[in-house]
């Protein structure tokens, strides 16, 4: 079952967090949660069963003790990405190991699983990235997670769902770790030392209409250089070697889900501007493979839809919602 913000855990976390204090008495905690004296020590005793550490002193209430295990914990997810600003509120599940999130979460959406729903994995045994390549995702030093999102689109637009998440994730990198990266068109996350991160944006349609999307992610967070496969060191990077420190998932997650909560009330062309100020592909020349057919030509920005307008060498404005650039210069 998944955890959502009405779960007495998740109002604990939540009161912690907004009391941000060296120790939170128990009427603090009470007040804040707006929990019953009977549900703060059930809630207490299950946070630290978790594997949270809480310290208690007799005279000053509880604190969380730092630093905090990287643990991908939904109670800790949901709090945090919790504002009341936003227009989406998220639940989550975070599971050990999975064939696929996305695999899992059209499942969920076939099923009628509300819009906010999150599932991470520690590992995936069958990860995939564009053109259904391997994503490598046999790690617990990652970012495995799939969201369900249901906003009013015409299924045209569908791709404006991967261009807000890899928005949301730059900013999600940037705000939790000071590190600003690039994005390589049409979804990819890009450090000085590779490749950080994907998104896959697989959608359900109904009469024309985008009935849900299930937003896919990996983000490569602590792993070093051997914990990637052979073929793909040199060219797979992490937000650790990009910054030489670690950071906890669930915070870059949640920062995520934040983003992306407050943005999706946000106009496309906003969206649109702040993906295209991160893009390296715009302003060369770029040559694109797209089924059977090669074209190159300089590329200009994004449409209304989210497909990347490219100039060809005859002049006309070709959009295109996906493929392989092959080289850019």
């Amino acid at each position: 079952m998944a955890c959502d913000r009405s779960d007495p855990r998740v109002r604990l976390w939540r009161a912690f967090l907004d009391l941000s204090l060296p120790f939170c008495s128990k009427e603090a905690l009470l007040t804040r949660s707006g929990l019953s004296p009977a549900a703060l020590e059930e809630a207490i005793l299950a946070l630290r069963k978790s594997g949270l550490p809480l310290a208690a002193s007799a005279d000053r209430g509880w604190r969380l003790e730092e630093p905090l295990p990287d643990l991908l914990s939904a109670v800790e997810l949901v709090a945090r990405s919790e504002n009341e600003a936003a227009s989406i509120r998220w639940s989550a599940v975070c599971l050990d190991r999975v064939e696929s999130t996305n695999d899992l979460l059209l499942r969920e959406e076939d099923a009628g699983a509300p819009e906010g729903l999150v599932v991470t994995a520690e590992r995936q045994s069958r990860g995939r990235g564009r053109f259904g390549r391997r994503w490598e995702s046999d790690s617990s030093g990652g970012i495995y997670a799939s969201l369900l999102l249901r906003p009013n689109l015409a299924l045209s637009q569908a791709h404006r769902l991967t261009i807000l998440t890899t928005v949301a994730a730059a900013e999600a990198l940037e705000e939790v770790a000071g590190f600003s990266p690039k994005i390589k068109w049409p979804n990819d996350l890009i450090g000085s030392q590779g490749k950080l991160g994907g998104i896959l944006t697989e959608v359900v349609g109904d009469g024309g209409r985008l009935r849900g999307g299930v937003v896919g992610m990996g983000i490569n967070v602590s792993q070093e250089s051997g914990a990637f496969p052979e073929e793909i060191r040199g060219r797979a990077s992490s937000l650790r070697l990009e910054t030489g420190r670690v950071f906890r998932r669930v915070e870059i997650l949640a920062a995520l889900l934040r983003q992306i909560g407050l943005r999706s009330g946000s106009g496309f062309a906003e969206i649109r501007s702040l993906w295209e100020w991160r893009c390296e592909s715009l302003g060369k020349v770029v040559r694109v493979q797209q089924g059977g057919s090669l074209i190159e030509g300089y590329a200009l920005g994004l449409d209304e839809d989210g497909l990347l307008l490219v100039r060809t060498e005859a002049g006309a404005i070709v959009p295109l919602i996906a493929g392989e650039v092959l080289e850019a210069g």
